[in-house]
């Protein structure tokens, strides 16, 4: 979806490093969930605006759970975003908020340590999930490094500066061809903003190639739509 521009077609190659990264670390979430534990129902977007109450502030009602998924003991039971320092989050702190800890210590005094627990490593799982922006795109590059950051210090990561960490990236990816057709594709951007002449049909197909080769092909009667590559001129 990032290499056919469906998710943040402003900045394709930094979400594309980026998500390679969470493909790198994916394993390291099964760290903390318990070896028997199931899976639950969790609400996508838990803010409080979901929650309808009456006078006496009784929750009668959550909405909008169209996203509904399922997900490990340590997502479910993490603290929900509405208790999240929203401004610090994005600047790449991981500490919890007055409230995140509150509900931890409701946890501890009902007897249930374990969901304690689920609330005080849980940024580890809400960075991991997060790392590309609530609508999975980033707002701005500034925005990306904070995020990453926090990413990074969640999984106990050597933090580098943005610009030495996605090189490095970005030379461990060498032979990736999605990664490479992205890097086309953005040179050709770079191109069009800075000439008015229209790029050539070869780096189209260069681009074309690069992001389908290897993808696994419909079948011959298959009503799937064509992939179409659209190109902007100036």
């Amino acid at each position: 979806m990032i290499g056919s521009g469906e998710i943040d077609s402003s900045c394709p190659v930094d979400t594309y490093l980026v998500h390679q990264l969470r493909q790198d670390l994916v394993g390291a979430l099964s760290e903390d969930i318990p070896p028997d534990s199931q899976f639950y129902l969790k609400h996508p977007d838990d803010k409080d605006d979901h929650i309808l109450v009456n006078d006496s502030f009784d929750i009668v009602g959550v909405i909008d759970w169209e996203w509904t998924q399922t997900v490990s003991w340590t997502e479910a039971f993490c603290s929900p975003c509405m208790m999240w320092p929203v401004a610090e989050f994005h600047n790449g702190s991981n500490e919890l908020a007055a409230e995140e800890l509150r509900l931890a210590a409701i946890f501890r005094e009902k007897g249930r340590g374990d969901l304690a627990d689920c609330v005080i490593k849980g940024r580890k799982v809400q960075r991991f999930f997060f790392a590309l922006g609530p609508d999975s795109f980033f707002v701005n590059v500034q925005t990306l490094q904070h995020l990453l950051k926090g990413l990074q210090r969640a999984f106990n990561l050597e933090y580098e500066e943005f610009e030495t960490w996605k090189n490095e990236a970005l030379n461990r990816g060498k032979d990736d061809n999605i990664l490479l057709g992205l890097l086309d594709l953005n040179n050709i951007d770079r191109g069009i903003r800075n000439s008015s002449s229209p790029p050539s049909s070869k780096h189209h197909e260069t681009h074309y190639s690069r992001l389908v080769k290897d993808q696994p092909s419909a079948p011959s009667n298959s009503s799937l739509p064509t992939l179409i590559i659209c190109t902007r001129s100036s």
